[in-house]
């Protein structure tokens, strides 16, 4: 019992929407940790703070990495169903080793982007964690068989 390539075209796609949203919360994360998400607030970050976190992780992060996972998604997506090669095991190393390089492209983003501003091994840290967990979506939402 297997799926065809237009349904698990759509559940990657679906999937791949849903990795934009843990990404942005990953590297989001990774600001409030290397201290530049509250750098305005003088002293513990009040409640507004918090607030405009929230919002700007829904509706300034996550359309922002729209545009970088979803193509490169579905493009290693496509290319693996191609030749047959939809695993987990190796779109998870893929995808480690996509966030790995993208890390290197993160500090070239302009400064409006908080998360260009991050610290070394934060910065590749996360991108390398938001690589992973896009490449487990694709190959678990991406498989055409039940058991690959």
């Amino acid at each position: 019992m297997g799926l065809d390539s237009t349904t698990a075209f759509r559940r990657v796609f679906l999937g791949l929407l849903l990795a934009c949203v843990i990404n942005a919360g990953i590297l989001v994360t990774a600001t409030v940790l290397d201290g530049l998400q509250f750098q305005d607030a003088v002293g513990a970050p009040d409640w507004w703070d918090y607030v405009f976190l929230v919002f700007f992780y829904l509706f300034f992060s996550t359309p922002v990495i729209v545009p970088f996972v979803v193509p490169l998604g579905l493009l290693a997506w496509w290319l693996l169903h191609r030749w047959g090669m939809v695993k987990i095991w190796l779109t998870l190393i893929l995808g480690l080793a996509v966030g790995y390089a993208i890390s290197f492209v993160i500090p070239h983003l302009p400064d409006q982007l908080v998360a260009s501003q991050l610290s070394s091994p934060l910065r590749e840290i996360a991108s390398t964690l938001a690589g992973g967990v896009t490449g487990l979506i694709v190959g678990w939402r991406g498989r055409l068989g039940v058991l690959d």
